[in-house]
């Protein structure tokens, strides 16, 4: 249900502890790192076996500020292009 202490840390040293969200001018939002998202929701699928591991996997994860990750699941101003890695 949730990433692995491997992947979290992996996931870490790529983004330098900092935000990975991509900004929609198209930079990186860069504020320290608190979280990790699923690029592809778990709601959209991947609860079991294959799926699972491919939804948790290094690919599918992301750093995020407290602010980004928010904004993600609660509000507006998440740009389509958000979860793509810069």
């Amino acid at each position: 249900m949730s990433f692995s202490p491997e992947v979290k840390s992996k996931v870490w040293a790529r983004s330098g502890g900092l935000c990975e969200r991509k900004l929609a001018i198209g930079q990186r939002c860069l504020a320290p790192g608190a979280e990790f998202h699923h690029i592809i929701l778990k709601k959209m699928g991947g609860r079991h076996g294959e799926f699972k591991r491919l939804f948790d996997s290094m690919g599918n994860a992301m750093l995020v500020c407290l602010g980004c990750h928010r904004q993600r699941h609660e509000g507006p101003g998440w740009n389509e292009d958000a979860d793509e890695l810069v």
